[in-house]
C-alpha cells in the first residue's frame, strides 16, 4: 500500500471525524 492511500485514508478520517465531534458539541451546548 503506497504512501498517498494511507495519507488519504487519515485526512478522511481526521475530516469525518472533526465533522462528527463538531455536531456533538453542538448538541451539547444547543
Amino acid at each position: 500500500m503506497s504512501i498517498e492511500l494511507i495519507l488519504l485514508a487519515i485526512n478522511i478520517n481526521l475530516v469525518s471525524f472533526s465533522s462528527y465531534l463538531g455536531d456533538l458539541v453542538g448538541q451539547v451546548f444547543a
